[in-house]
Protein backbone atom coordinates (compact mmCIF):
# COMPACT_ATOMS: atom_id res chain seq x y z
CA UNK A 1 0.00 0.00 0.00
CA UNK A 2 1.27 3.91 -0.70
CA UNK A 3 3.59 5.62 2.03
CA UNK A 4 3.78 9.13 2.89
CA UNK A 5 7.37 8.51 1.78
CA UNK A 6 5.34 7.56 -1.66
CA UNK A 7 4.06 10.92 -1.58
CA UNK A 8 7.15 12.79 -0.84
CA UNK A 9 8.81 10.86 -3.82
CA UNK A 10 5.82 11.96 -6.17
CA UNK A 11 6.69 15.99 -5.64
CA UNK A 12 10.69 14.72 -6.22
CA UNK A 13 10.40 13.55 -9.91
CA UNK A 14 7.85 15.01 -12.59
CA UNK A 15 7.64 12.58 -15.50
CA UNK A 16 5.10 11.53 -18.25
CA UNK A 17 2.23 10.03 -16.21
CA UNK A 18 2.42 13.72 -13.95
CA UNK A 19 2.94 15.83 -17.82
CA UNK A 20 -0.20 14.24 -19.25
CA UNK A 21 -2.25 14.45 -16.00
CA UNK A 22 -1.50 17.93 -15.94
CA UNK A 23 -2.37 18.66 -19.91
CA UNK A 24 -5.22 16.79 -20.00
CA UNK A 25 -6.70 18.27 -17.03
CA UNK A 26 -5.77 21.85 -18.00
CA UNK A 27 -7.34 21.23 -21.29
CA UNK A 28 -10.48 20.01 -19.75
CA UNK A 29 -10.64 22.47 -17.28
CA UNK A 30 -10.78 25.68 -20.02
CA UNK A 31 -13.71 23.80 -21.38
CA UNK A 32 -15.49 23.59 -18.07
CA UNK A 33 -14.88 26.81 -17.03
CA UNK A 34 -15.42 28.59 -20.57
CA UNK A 35 -18.58 26.42 -20.56
CA UNK A 36 -20.39 26.75 -16.72
CA UNK A 37 -19.17 30.07 -16.11
CA UNK A 38 -20.95 31.43 -19.20
CA UNK A 39 -24.42 30.28 -17.76
CA UNK A 40 -23.68 30.16 -13.48
CA UNK A 41 -22.13 33.40 -11.59
CA UNK A 42 -20.04 31.32 -9.31
CA UNK A 43 -18.01 27.98 -9.78
CA UNK A 44 -16.29 25.45 -7.74
CA UNK A 45 -13.20 23.76 -8.34
CA UNK A 46 -12.50 21.24 -5.96
CA UNK A 47 -8.61 19.35 -5.66
CA UNK A 48 -9.05 16.83 -2.74
CA UNK A 49 -5.34 16.40 -2.12
CA UNK A 50 -3.99 19.24 -3.09
CA UNK A 51 -0.31 18.75 -2.17
CA UNK A 52 2.78 21.34 -1.99
CA UNK A 53 1.92 23.13 -5.25
CA UNK A 54 5.00 22.77 -7.65
CA UNK A 55 7.03 19.67 -7.81
CA UNK A 56 11.11 20.32 -6.64
CA UNK A 57 11.54 20.03 -10.86
CA UNK A 58 9.40 23.49 -10.98
CA UNK A 59 6.68 21.94 -12.77
CA UNK A 60 3.08 23.07 -11.13
CA UNK A 61 1.07 20.38 -9.68
CA UNK A 62 -2.95 20.42 -10.09
CA UNK A 63 -3.89 23.55 -7.98
CA UNK A 64 -1.75 25.60 -9.73
CA UNK A 65 -2.49 24.33 -13.20
CA UNK A 66 -6.80 25.16 -11.92
CA UNK A 67 -5.70 28.74 -10.53
CA UNK A 68 -4.07 29.46 -14.41
CA UNK A 69 -6.91 28.14 -16.43
CA UNK A 70 -8.74 30.54 -13.99
CA UNK A 71 -6.61 33.53 -14.80
CA UNK A 72 -6.27 33.04 -18.37
CA UNK A 73 -10.23 32.53 -18.61
CA UNK A 74 -10.45 36.03 -16.20
CA UNK A 75 -7.42 37.91 -18.46
CA UNK A 76 -9.29 36.63 -21.47
CA UNK A 77 -12.97 37.85 -20.12
CA UNK A 78 -14.49 35.19 -20.63
CA UNK A 79 -15.21 35.30 -16.79
CA UNK A 80 -16.40 38.75 -16.47
CA UNK A 81 -18.20 39.14 -13.32
CA UNK A 82 -18.10 35.39 -12.30
CA UNK A 83 -17.04 34.36 -8.80
CA UNK A 84 -14.51 31.31 -9.04
CA UNK A 85 -13.90 29.58 -5.98
CA UNK A 86 -10.68 27.22 -5.52
CA UNK A 87 -10.84 25.04 -2.82
CA UNK A 88 -7.51 22.75 -2.32
CA UNK A 89 -7.86 20.15 0.51
CA UNK A 90 -4.55 19.04 1.77
CA UNK A 91 -3.90 17.00 5.29
CA UNK A 92 -0.52 17.47 5.42
CA UNK A 93 -0.03 20.88 7.38
CA UNK A 94 3.62 21.29 6.08
CA UNK A 95 2.48 20.88 2.09
CA UNK A 96 -0.63 22.97 2.82
CA UNK A 97 1.54 25.63 4.32
CA UNK A 98 3.99 25.55 0.92
CA UNK A 99 1.02 25.66 -1.25
CA UNK A 100 -0.32 28.48 0.57
CA UNK A 101 3.64 29.99 -0.67
CA UNK A 102 3.33 28.89 -3.88
CA UNK A 103 -0.06 30.46 -4.99
CA UNK A 104 0.94 33.78 -3.30
CA UNK A 105 4.44 33.81 -5.61
CA UNK A 106 2.37 32.80 -8.70
CA UNK A 107 -0.07 35.37 -8.40
CA UNK A 108 0.14 38.40 -5.86
CA UNK A 109 -2.17 40.49 -6.58
CA UNK A 110 -4.90 37.85 -6.88
CA UNK A 111 -8.43 39.36 -8.83
CA UNK A 112 -11.39 39.48 -6.58
CA UNK A 113 -13.51 37.02 -8.76
CA UNK A 114 -10.51 34.11 -7.88
CA UNK A 115 -10.70 33.10 -4.30
CA UNK A 116 -8.36 30.20 -3.00
CA UNK A 117 -8.98 28.20 -0.16
CA UNK A 118 -6.23 26.19 1.19
CA UNK A 119 -7.66 23.87 3.92
CA UNK A 120 -5.73 21.42 6.15
CA UNK A 121 -8.26 18.92 6.09
CA UNK A 122 -8.70 15.44 5.30
CA UNK A 123 -10.65 15.11 1.94
CA UNK A 124 -13.85 12.33 2.97
CA UNK A 125 -14.40 14.31 6.06
CA UNK A 126 -14.23 18.46 4.50
CA UNK A 127 -16.18 17.15 1.61
CA UNK A 128 -18.76 15.42 3.60
CA UNK A 129 -19.22 18.48 5.35
CA UNK A 130 -19.29 20.62 2.13
CA UNK A 131 -22.06 18.42 0.63
CA UNK A 132 -23.89 18.62 3.72
CA UNK A 133 -24.10 22.43 4.00
CA UNK A 134 -25.32 22.49 0.72
CA UNK A 135 -28.24 19.50 1.08
CA UNK A 136 -30.90 21.81 1.52
CA UNK A 137 -29.93 24.59 -0.91
CA UNK A 138 -31.80 25.21 -4.11
CA UNK A 139 -29.62 26.67 -5.77
CA UNK A 140 -25.69 25.16 -5.79
CA UNK A 141 -22.79 26.40 -7.76
CA UNK A 142 -21.44 23.70 -10.39
CA UNK A 143 -18.81 21.56 -9.11
CA UNK A 144 -15.65 19.71 -10.56
CA UNK A 145 -13.99 17.43 -8.14
CA UNK A 146 -10.56 16.44 -8.72
CA UNK A 147 -10.10 13.31 -6.23
CA UNK A 148 -6.26 12.68 -6.83
CA UNK A 149 -5.35 10.33 -3.72
CA UNK A 150 -2.33 8.30 -3.44
CA UNK A 151 -4.51 5.32 -2.02
CA UNK A 152 -7.79 3.79 -2.87
CA UNK A 153 -9.64 5.08 0.12
CA UNK A 154 -12.53 6.38 -2.05
CA UNK A 155 -15.81 5.58 -0.94
CA UNK A 156 -18.55 5.55 -3.44
CA UNK A 157 -21.46 6.65 -1.96
CA UNK A 158 -19.06 9.98 -1.28
CA UNK A 159 -18.43 10.15 -4.86
CA UNK A 160 -22.44 10.00 -6.13
CA UNK A 161 -23.23 12.53 -3.39
CA UNK A 162 -21.22 14.87 -5.49
CA UNK A 163 -22.64 13.40 -9.16
CA UNK A 164 -25.76 14.46 -7.53
CA UNK A 165 -25.19 17.85 -7.84
CA UNK A 166 -26.65 19.44 -10.90
CA UNK A 167 -23.63 20.05 -13.64
CA UNK A 168 -20.98 19.23 -11.09
CA UNK A 169 -18.12 16.34 -12.39
CA UNK A 170 -15.15 14.28 -10.76
CA UNK A 171 -11.77 13.08 -12.39
CA UNK A 172 -10.49 10.42 -10.30
CA UNK A 173 -7.17 9.13 -10.31
CA UNK A 174 -7.81 5.77 -9.35
CA UNK A 175 -5.67 3.38 -8.40
CA UNK A 176 -6.28 0.26 -9.79
CA UNK A 177 -2.86 -1.12 -9.08
CA UNK A 178 -3.19 -1.42 -5.45
CA UNK A 179 -6.75 -2.44 -4.80
CA UNK A 180 -5.63 -5.03 -7.24
CA UNK A 181 -3.25 -6.20 -4.41
CA UNK A 182 -5.32 -5.27 -1.80
CA UNK A 183 -7.93 -7.42 -3.89
CA UNK A 184 -5.47 -10.00 -3.57
CA UNK A 185 -5.14 -10.17 -0.02
CA UNK A 186 -8.76 -11.62 0.74
CA UNK A 187 -10.65 -9.81 3.56
CA UNK A 188 -7.35 -7.39 5.25
CA UNK A 189 -9.30 -5.03 2.99
CA UNK A 190 -12.65 -5.69 2.79
CA UNK A 191 -14.68 -2.97 4.80
CA UNK A 192 -12.49 -0.50 2.30
CA UNK A 193 -13.37 -2.38 -0.78
CA UNK A 194 -17.42 -2.35 -0.08
CA UNK A 195 -16.75 1.29 0.01
CA UNK A 196 -15.04 1.48 -3.05
CA UNK A 197 -17.47 -0.55 -4.86
CA UNK A 198 -20.96 0.47 -2.61
CA UNK A 199 -20.98 -3.67 -3.20
CA UNK A 200 -19.86 -6.90 -2.04
CA UNK A 201 -19.60 -8.66 -5.36
CA UNK A 202 -15.66 -7.33 -6.39
CA UNK A 203 -14.23 -10.58 -4.69
CA UNK A 204 -14.91 -12.85 -7.66
CA UNK A 205 -12.31 -10.98 -8.93
CA UNK A 206 -9.29 -12.73 -7.01
CA UNK A 207 -9.60 -15.65 -8.59
CA UNK A 208 -8.95 -14.57 -12.04
CA UNK A 209 -5.48 -15.93 -12.83
CA UNK A 210 -4.22 -12.53 -15.40
CA UNK A 211 -3.20 -9.50 -13.63
CA UNK A 212 -4.28 -6.99 -16.46
CA UNK A 213 -7.66 -8.98 -16.55
CA UNK A 214 -8.26 -8.32 -12.97
CA UNK A 215 -7.36 -4.54 -13.95
CA UNK A 216 -9.88 -4.61 -16.31
CA UNK A 217 -12.82 -5.91 -14.20
CA UNK A 218 -11.86 -3.91 -11.15
CA UNK A 219 -11.95 -0.54 -13.08
CA UNK A 220 -15.38 -1.68 -14.93
CA UNK A 221 -16.88 -2.38 -11.54
CA UNK A 222 -15.86 0.89 -10.29
CA UNK A 223 -17.19 3.14 -13.11
CA UNK A 224 -20.81 0.81 -13.17
CA UNK A 225 -21.23 1.90 -9.69
CA UNK A 226 -20.68 5.80 -10.36
CA UNK A 227 -23.81 7.68 -10.89
CA UNK A 228 -23.08 8.90 -14.30
CA UNK A 229 -24.30 8.69 -17.58
CA UNK A 230 -20.91 8.83 -18.84
CA UNK A 231 -17.42 7.40 -17.75
CA UNK A 232 -14.23 7.71 -19.52
CA UNK A 233 -11.44 5.61 -18.77
CA UNK A 234 -7.44 6.59 -19.16
CA UNK A 235 -4.91 4.24 -18.71
CA UNK A 236 -1.54 4.97 -17.72
CA UNK A 237 1.45 2.26 -18.09
CA UNK A 238 4.88 1.93 -15.16
CA UNK A 239 8.15 1.46 -16.18
CA UNK A 240 7.15 -1.98 -16.03
CA UNK A 241 4.65 -1.78 -19.00
CA UNK A 242 1.86 -2.71 -16.37
CA UNK A 243 -1.28 -0.94 -15.63
CA UNK A 244 -0.58 1.86 -12.69
CA UNK A 245 -3.38 3.27 -12.56
CA UNK A 246 -6.47 5.15 -14.24
CA UNK A 247 -7.93 8.51 -14.67
CA UNK A 248 -11.75 8.14 -14.57
CA UNK A 249 -13.92 11.07 -15.30
CA UNK A 250 -17.66 11.12 -14.70
CA UNK A 251 -20.36 13.59 -16.51
CA UNK A 252 -24.03 13.43 -16.67
CA UNK A 253 -23.86 15.68 -19.63
CA UNK A 254 -22.68 14.38 -23.21
CA UNK A 255 -21.00 18.06 -23.31
CA UNK A 256 -18.53 16.82 -20.80
CA UNK A 257 -17.96 13.14 -22.30
CA UNK A 258 -16.79 15.19 -25.29
CA UNK A 259 -15.00 17.64 -24.15
CA UNK A 260 -12.60 15.23 -22.42
CA UNK A 261 -12.46 13.26 -25.34
CA UNK A 262 -11.00 16.14 -26.97
CA UNK A 263 -8.72 17.06 -24.15
CA UNK A 264 -7.66 13.17 -24.72
CA UNK A 265 -6.65 14.47 -28.12
CA UNK A 266 -5.25 17.64 -27.16
CA UNK A 267 -2.81 15.68 -25.24
CA UNK A 268 -1.38 13.73 -28.35
CA UNK A 269 -2.93 10.13 -26.91
CA UNK A 270 -5.15 9.24 -29.76
CA UNK A 271 -6.71 6.58 -30.43
CA UNK A 272 -4.92 4.74 -27.24
CA UNK A 273 -6.08 6.54 -24.34
CA UNK A 274 -3.00 5.17 -22.60
CA UNK A 275 -0.17 7.03 -21.02
CA UNK A 276 3.36 5.62 -20.67
CA UNK A 277 5.55 6.36 -17.19
CA UNK A 278 8.20 5.21 -20.23
CA UNK A 279 7.74 8.37 -22.21
CA UNK A 280 9.74 11.39 -21.49
CA UNK A 281 7.19 14.46 -20.55
CA UNK A 282 9.26 16.20 -23.39
CA UNK A 283 8.62 13.49 -26.22
CA UNK A 284 5.45 15.28 -27.27
CA UNK A 285 4.00 13.26 -30.12
CA UNK A 286 3.97 14.99 -33.39
CA UNK A 287 0.87 15.83 -35.31
CA UNK A 288 -0.46 13.02 -37.63
CA UNK A 289 -3.60 12.10 -38.89
CA UNK A 290 -5.52 9.43 -37.23
CA UNK A 291 -5.85 6.20 -38.18
CA UNK A 292 -9.90 6.14 -39.15
CA UNK A 293 -10.09 2.87 -40.72
CA UNK A 294 -11.48 1.10 -37.63
CA UNK A 295 -14.24 4.07 -37.65
CA UNK A 296 -15.00 2.97 -41.06
CA UNK A 297 -15.54 -0.14 -40.34
CA UNK A 298 -17.82 0.20 -37.16
CA UNK A 299 -19.63 1.91 -38.81
CA UNK A 300 -20.28 -0.04 -41.56
CA UNK A 301 -21.05 -2.69 -39.31
CA UNK A 302 -22.71 -1.03 -37.13
CA UNK A 303 -25.43 0.56 -39.52
CA UNK A 304 -25.62 -2.01 -41.82
CA UNK A 305 -28.91 -1.87 -44.07
CA UNK A 306 -30.56 0.97 -42.12
CA UNK A 307 -31.30 4.45 -42.71
CA UNK A 308 -30.38 6.93 -39.62
CA UNK A 309 -30.02 10.40 -38.97
CA UNK A 310 -26.87 12.37 -38.59
CA UNK A 311 -27.70 13.03 -34.63
CA UNK A 312 -27.90 9.00 -34.32
CA UNK A 313 -24.27 8.55 -35.12
CA UNK A 314 -23.39 11.43 -32.84
CA UNK A 315 -24.88 10.08 -30.57
CA UNK A 316 -23.18 6.78 -31.10
CA UNK A 317 -20.07 8.43 -31.16
CA UNK A 318 -20.05 8.87 -27.65
CA UNK A 319 -19.00 5.99 -26.39
CA UNK A 320 -16.08 5.54 -28.92
CA UNK A 321 -12.63 7.52 -28.61
CA UNK A 322 -13.20 9.52 -31.68
CA UNK A 323 -14.63 13.08 -32.02
CA UNK A 324 -17.12 14.30 -34.56
CA UNK A 325 -14.67 15.59 -36.67
CA UNK A 326 -13.33 12.19 -37.23
CA UNK A 327 -17.09 10.96 -38.35
CA UNK A 328 -17.66 13.78 -40.63
CA UNK A 329 -13.92 12.49 -42.51
CA UNK A 330 -15.46 9.29 -42.64
CA UNK A 331 -18.81 10.23 -43.59
CA UNK A 332 -17.52 12.38 -46.60
CA UNK A 333 -15.37 9.69 -48.31
CA UNK A 334 -17.69 7.19 -48.06
CA UNK A 335 -20.00 9.26 -49.52
CA UNK A 336 -17.86 10.36 -52.19
CA UNK A 337 -16.95 6.68 -52.68
CA UNK A 338 -21.04 5.96 -52.98
CA UNK A 339 -20.79 3.79 -50.26
CA UNK A 340 -23.67 5.63 -48.01
CA UNK A 341 -26.60 7.17 -49.55
CA UNK A 342 -27.31 10.98 -48.03
CA UNK A 343 -30.50 12.51 -47.87
CA UNK A 344 -30.17 16.53 -47.14
CA UNK A 345 -31.92 19.82 -48.39
CA UNK A 346 -31.20 20.58 -51.50
CA UNK A 347 -27.54 23.06 -52.52
CA UNK A 348 -26.41 22.05 -49.05
CA UNK A 349 -23.62 20.03 -48.48
CA UNK A 350 -21.29 18.45 -45.26
CA UNK A 351 -22.23 17.21 -42.12
CA UNK A 352 -23.92 19.10 -39.00
CA UNK A 353 -26.53 18.42 -36.13
CA UNK A 354 -28.29 21.45 -37.24
CA UNK A 355 -28.84 20.33 -40.84
CA UNK A 356 -29.17 16.78 -39.28
CA UNK A 357 -29.36 14.52 -43.12
CA UNK A 358 -30.38 11.13 -42.90
CA UNK A 359 -27.65 8.81 -44.25
CA UNK A 360 -28.68 5.12 -45.75
CA UNK A 361 -25.87 2.86 -45.15
CA UNK A 362 -25.46 -0.63 -47.74
CA UNK A 363 -26.34 -4.03 -46.17
CA UNK A 364 -23.39 -6.38 -44.37
CA UNK A 365 -21.78 -8.62 -46.96
CA UNK A 366 -22.51 -12.16 -46.77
Amino acid sequence: MPTQDASAAYWQGYGSLQHHKHKILASYLGAWFAILGNRNRTLVYLDSHAGRGRHESGEPGSPLVALNQALEHLKAGRLSGRSIHLVFLEADAGNASELERQIDESCPDMPPEVRCHVVTADYEERLTSLLDSVANRQQVPPLFAFIDPFGFSLPLSLLNRVLALPRSEILITFMVHYVNLAICQGEQHGRTLDGLFGRPDWRHIASLESHERRNQEIVELFAQGLDAEYTSKLRTLGKDNRTKYFLVHATNHHLGRTKFKEAIWRAGLGESWTISERTSPLQLPLGSDPDLESLRESLLENFAGRTVSYRTLCHWLLATSFLEKHLRSVLKCLERAAAIVVDRPPGRRGFNEKMNPTLTFPPQKR
